[in-house]
């Protein structure tokens, strides 16, 4: 731990900026996974001589895929090395592209997007890399600029996956991602140290299989639940085991002198409640990346904006890049007011966010704006949470709590795609069946919005009553 303190104090101005510059691209190109094939999903049955519900597994896998790698690569960070695995997962990622733009078939597709889908464990990593190498004065920047990545990412690959599939094909679309990783790759290996800063001990091995299969049980029956029915066998069956695995995960860890997750850490007052406000907030961001773009694609006759799939990404695009520009204004906020404030202020912006276009009737102005508002409020939001967890977690464990955390906003967002799903295919509550054939009404867009401010001002409710910013301050400085 010697090392990574001599290097806070010690590291130029410039060097530290060059490892914030290196760690928030590799966030970028990373969470860039999420959405790279959301606008271009309903191609792949005719791409690749499959089902609507076959090529929905494109997605499916990603999503479990991240949950099962995220955890579990924070922990191996804090075991091995974090720059090690930050290499190995973009080095994942790389090949799961490279796999996914030789697919000939759905099978070979899924196994690409499942290996890209590891990649947002580096996030997590890379937000951990910032208490080893930077020094105090720069930590909380580099914080709320790399978790400004997951958003700024996922928004600008809508319209780039659009834009480069319709000129090029969905192919080099994917070959275009393996280079951005091989260069990510490169700067990483070139710009960020290895640190000592590691815990030593053994990988719980069977641990991890524990916490991933039950995840994948829970997050398949949420995922599938739409599709398979709510209610139906292979629902209730992967939700129930899911569970049941998850509690044999949780006494097999409380059991074991080196657990992979500690789960007394993860039980303290503010990773407890600091987790449980990310599904919320989770919940409430994916509105806008799945409601936001529909809204404003819906025809001028049944009262919307009538824009195309490409014009509708970019309408949305403010939300990623005013994250990204307020990460100043975050780091200053939760530097004078505290990361409870932040987190609490920035979830009740996201709220108004919504209400904007709720009230107006999913107005195509109201939307955009909407979705700048909402930026601000994730941009405060997701700079907030990372404080939190490390103020109240050794530094030893930094990797495995960020991972953990991230888990739970991908749970929230898994979450939020199902209920906003269901409810977009059904056109709005009440609503005959027939309805959704002619896709989803204003006034389900309503309900999604209000749905999302309901999210997000619990969010807000859970993330108030965290432990006192004064105490987390000092120990995080």
């Amino acid at each position: 731990m010697s090392l990574a303190l001599t290097r806070r104090s010690t590291g130029s101005g410039s060097h530290s900026n060059t490892i914030i510059a290196v760690l928030a691209l590799s966030g970028v190109i990373s969470s860039m996974m999420q959405t790279l094939v959301a606008p271009i999903l309903p191609r792949f049955p005719h791409l690749l001589h499959t089902t609507a519900s076959g090529s929905a597994w494109i997605i499916t896998a990603t999503l479990l895929a991240a949950s099962a790698a995220t955890p579990v690569a924070g922990r191996l960070g804090d075991l091995y090395g974090k720059r090690r695995v930050l290499l190995g997962l973009l080095g994942l990622m790389v090949l799961g592209s490279v796999v996914a733009g030789c697919a000939q078939d759905l099978g070979i597709m899924i196994v690409g997007r499942a290996l890209q889908g590891t990649a947002i464990g580096t996030v997590p990593v890379a937000i951990s890399i910032t208490r080893d190498e930077l020094p105090p004065s720069r930590q909380r920047g580099a914080v709320s600029l790399i978790s400004a990545s997951l958003g700024f990412g996922a928004a600008i690959g809508l319209p780039a996956a659009t834009s480069v599939a319709d000129s090029f094909g969905f192919r080099v679309l994917f070959f275009a991602t393996a280079l951005l990783g091989v260069v990510a790759i490169t700067l990483v290996a070139r710009f960020i140290p290895a640190t000592s800063a590691r815990t030593g001990g053994s990988f719980d091995a069977a641990g991890a299989l524990l916490l991933a299969a039950g995840l994948i049980g829970v997050l398949l029956a949420v995922a599938q639940g739409r599709t398979w029915g709510w209610a139906s066998r292979p629902t209730v069956a992967c939700l129930i085991l899911g569970v049941l695995i998850l509690v044999a995960f949780a006494v097999w860890e409380l059991s074991r002198a080196e657990p992979l997750l500690d789960l007394r850490v993860a039980a303290s007052r503010t990773v407890m409640l600091t987790n449980l406000s990310s599904i919320a907030l989770g919940f409430a961001l994916v509105a806008s990346s799945v409601a936001f773009p529909q809204a404003l694609e819906v025809p001028h006759a049944s009262g919307g904006a009538g824009m195309t799939a490409l014009v509708a990404s970019i309408g949305v695009m403010p939300l990623g890049v005013v994250m990204v520009l307020l990460t100043p204004l975050a780091a200053t906020i939760i530097g004078r007011h505290g990361a409870r404030i932040a987190l609490t202020c920035g979830a009740l912006i996201v709220a108004i966010g919504y209400l904007l276009p709720a009230v107006s009737r999913a107005n195509a102005a109201a939307i955009i704006i909407g979705a700048a508002i909402v930026g601000i409020g994730i941009g405060l939001g997701y700079a907030a949470m990372p404080t939190l967890i490390m103020s109240a977690v050794p530094a030893t464990q930094t990797g495995a709590a960020n991972g953990t955390n991230t888990l739970m906003r991908a749970l929230g967002t898994t979450i939020g795609s199902a209920v906003i799903g269901t409810i977009l295919s059904a056109g709005a509550p009440g609503r005959i069946s027939a309805r959704a054939s002619a896709g989803p009404s204003i006034s389900a867009f309503q309900t999604v919005f209000v749905l999302a401010a309901a999210a997000a001002i619990l969010s807000a409710a859970i993330a108030i009553f965290t432990t006192h910013d004064r105490a987390d301050a000092e120990r995080f400085r």
